[in-house]
């Protein structure tokens, strides 16, 4: 959708800046390294205390770094959320470190 800026992989209506979409098999990601040394596959999740992209602002106590979601569809046919992992800082940050929490939730049968 290039009005949007969004970007569709098997979709013509994404609904993020990346939608990857797949009917009837998985929907898999591969980062694959090769390397006899120190080198690994990442994935980055980067936060910076600013509206403006490109600087970067120390982070503050609380400030969520990302989350990683996963969602069912509820009983109305809307996309319902049922677990997460969230990285939230606890504390202020230092020189050279950020002190975080990685936090785990999961929705209940009666959320």
């Amino acid at each position: 959708d290039y009005s949007s800026g969004n970007v569709g992989i098997g979709t013509t209506n994404p609904t993020g800046l990346l939608s990857l979409a797949k009917s009837n098999a998985d929907n898999e990601i591969y980062f694959e390294t090769y390397d006899d040394g120190t080198s690994a596959s990442k994935l980055r999740f980067v936060k910076s205390h600013t509206d403006t992209v490109g600087t970067k602002t120390a982070t503050i106590d609380t400030e969520s770094y990302g989350k990683i979601t996963w969602h069912g569809i509820d009983s109305s046919n809307a996309l319902a959320n049922s677990a997460y992992i969230e990285a939230v800082q606890n504390g202020a940050a230092g020189a050279s470190f950020t002190p975080t929490d990685l936090r785990f939730y999961t929705a209940s049968a009666s959320s």
